[in-house]
């Protein structure tokens, strides 16, 4: 999903429990518009948002044991 302007993710994402692998790189999130269940996705190993207008990250994702790679640059 990177590279698409977008503002906001689906709170749908947070269904998917199977999702491994997010990118949303180069795009224009802001905090608000990361649903605040992405911290459900027990498998979640990468969360990619480099590139975006996030200035803090859900505390959700933070918390994670099992995220190998957490990516944020402004």
């Amino acid at each position: 999903m990177s590279r698409n302007q977008l503002k906001t993710l689906p709170s749908a994402i947070t269904r998917i429990t199977a999702l491994k692998k997010i990118y949303v790189n180069n795009n224009e999130l802001y905090f608000e518009g990361v649903p605040a269940g992405i911290g459900k996705l027990h498998n979640l190993e990468v969360f990619s948002a480099a590139y975006n207008q996030l200035e803090t990250i859900p505390e959700g994702l933070c918390r994670y044991h099992w995220l190998v790679s957490l990516r944020c640059r402004c």
